[in-house]
């Protein structure tokens, strides 16, 4: 199951998660990552920011702007959604050349879906089994947990920005 939809938020969210981002006026907290996988030799980079964990709950003060993303995804997708097992921003920095991550499997053994909200365009994209899903402005892309994907940074833009979910 993979399934793609553009303009996925209505604009008033997708510009409030939008200008959290590329506002100047609005400093927004990163933290280093020095891999972007649970794999032994990843020395690939990203710089995150932790929204909600299962373990400890909201872990952001911006938890509620991001929100509106799982209220969506049950409504235009009709996905029912029991629980958020992790939700996180990620910021890949361009390189110079498209960098490709390896492929994984965000959380073993477990029946979740994955989804991957695009906030801005570039062309960066995320390779879910066989297909190659370019970055685009309010895309989402929704799979299954068990299906291994990967990101790959983009070389048109200075940052790809993407939030990440595990939902149950």
């Amino acid at each position: 199951m993979i399934k793609i939809k553009d303009n996925f938020l209505p604009d008033i969210f997708f510009n409030k998660i939008y200008n959290l981002f590329f506002d100047d006026n609005i400093v927004f907290p990163w933290y280093l990552n020095t891999n972007v996988t649970n794999k032994k030799n990843d020395r690939d980079f990203f710089f995150g920011h932790h929204i909600f964990n299962y373990e400890n709950g909201i872990t952001s003060q911006y938890y509620d702007n991001f929100f509106p993303i799982v209220y969506f995804i049950q409504d235009k997708l009709d996905i029912k959604i029991k629980d958020i097992l992790r939700m996180k921003a990620n910021l890949y920095t361009n390189q110079g050349k498209q960098i490709n991550h390896q492929r994984h499997i965000d959380i073993q053994d477990l029946n979740h879906i994955v989804a991957i909200y695009c906030v801005n365009d570039n062309n960066g994209f995320t390779m879910v089994g066989d297909k190659k899903v370019i970055s685009k402005a309010n895309r989402i892309i929704v799979f299954d947990g068990s299906i291994e994907h990967c990101s790959n940074t983009q070389t048109d833009t200075a940052a790809r920005i993407n939030i990440n979910m595990d939902l149950i």
